[in-house]
Parts: structure tokens; C-alpha cells; sequence
């Protein structure tokens, strides 16, 4: 599971730094071949290390999403 992890982290570091507000973003994002080997080894993890997986990989997003988007504000819709 930790070469899966690395491998995010690689992703990650491979499209560092890009806005995904940018106009030209799907133009810019690609897969990293590491990704793309990763992608063919999928069916070797078991359903927990899945799910550990997902939740490491949505903290790492957030975490460079607020990296790079630091003006951004949210606010609370009222009902």
C-alpha cells in the first residue's frame, strides 16, 4: 500500500501548483507514467487498503487545493 501512496504523492508533485480554476486546466493536468503502471496494478489491493487509499488520497487533494487556491472563500448558504 505505501508504493500506492507514493505514487499519489508523485501525481500529486506531478501537476503541482496548477489552478483548477485555470481555463486551459484540462488542457494542462496529465497522468504521470508511475500513475499510469499504478493504474494496472489496482485489482492487487484488498477493499480496506481501498478505502485507505481514497481517504489519503482526498486529504493530500485537499491539502494542495488549499495550497494553491488561498484566496478562495467559502461562505455558509442560509436556508
Amino acid at each position: 500500500m505505501n508504493n500506492f501512496q507514493k505514487n499519489i504523492d508523485h501525481q500529486l508533485a506531478f501537476n503541482e501548483g496548477k489552478n483548477l480554476f485555470y481555463k486551459g486546466i484540462l488542457q494542462s493536468l496529465r497522468f504521470s507514467p508511475e500513475t499510469l503502471k499504478a493504474i494496472d496494478c489496482y485489482g492487487e489491493i484488498n477493499s480496506e487498503s481501498e478505502h485507505l487509499l481514497i481517504d489519503y488520497s482526498a486529504n493530500r487533494v485537499l491539502e494542495e487545493f488549499c495550497k494553491v487556491n488561498q484566496v478562495l472563500h467559502f461562505r455558509q448558504t442560509s436556508p
